[in-house]
């Protein structure tokens, strides 16, 4: 699937959800992009709560983080 996958991240929220997230590209000193990828409980992927932005500065990291405040009350 993606190339060069490094980096990743997870996070759970209080419902059980699992966030996965990680890098795609990044080299020695090369910037690369952010992928995600939410997760079901059981762990199956949700459709369509997945996605990529960019660029992710060289030398830089990403975390994924459960925020309870974005979730629809």
């Amino acid at each position: 699937q993606g190339e060069n996958r490094k980096y990743p991240s997870v996070a759970v929220d209080a419902q059980g959800q699992i966030l996965l997230a990680w890098t795609e590209g990044m080299t020695w000193a090369h910037e690369g992009t952010a992928h995600w990828q939410l997760f079901s409980p059981d762990g199956q992927p949700i459709d369509g709560a997945s996605g990529s932005a960019g660029p992710v500065p060289a030398w830089s990291l990403i975390a994924a983080v459960a925020n309870p405040e974005l979730l629809d009350h």
